[in-house]
């Protein structure tokens, strides 16, 4: 039904008589998977790799310090450290050392929401910065999604 429904609306698109240029941009993580139909509408395919050095410092610092977050850990650390993660990978170790942090420091707040909602309200969460430590127990249990194998695959493709 997926796959019907988006070559409809894609010949809909190019038969609408609209004078406006529309870019159709699809993304999939296993392409080889998908139906020739489906792949015929799209003029080219483009690889996109895993983040480099300057991508995953880029990454981070969006999820991190964009995110109003302080810092008491090398940036240049948790880059190297986090060579072969994902765009996807990188913002969830950012977004699950944060929740460690507060739940670290606010250990009374399930408590508290627990019993009365109106708590919440002059409940002030706590905060400190992020330091190594709440990265470094999420970064052993982190593996890269994706294998040295099905880069080759993507390439080849």
């Amino acid at each position: 039904r997926v796959l019907s429904t988006l070559l409809a609306e894609l010949s809909g698109v190019a038969t609408s008589g609209c004078a406006a240029t529309v870019f159709t941009i699809g993304a999939t993580n296993a392409p080889w998977l998908m139906d020739s139909a489906a792949l015929s509408r799209f003029g080219r395919r483009i690889l996109v790799p895993l983040p480099d050095r300057a991508a995953r410092r880029a990454i981070l610092e969006i999820h991190l310090c964009g995110k109003g977050h302080e810092l008491d850990l090398s940036l240049d650390r948790l880059v190297a450290e986090t060579a072969g993660l994902s765009g996807r990978q990188l913002a969830h170790l950012a977004a699950d050392a944060v929740q460690q942090m507060v739940a670290q420091c606010n250990p009374d707040l399930a408590d508290v929401a627990a019993n009365a909602s109106a708590a919440l309200d002059t409940y002030q969460i706590r905060t400190r910065p992020l330091c190594w430590s709440d990265f470094e127990i999420l970064l052993a249990k982190t593996k890269p999604d994706t294998t040295w194998e099905s880069l080759r695959r993507y390439e080849s493709w």
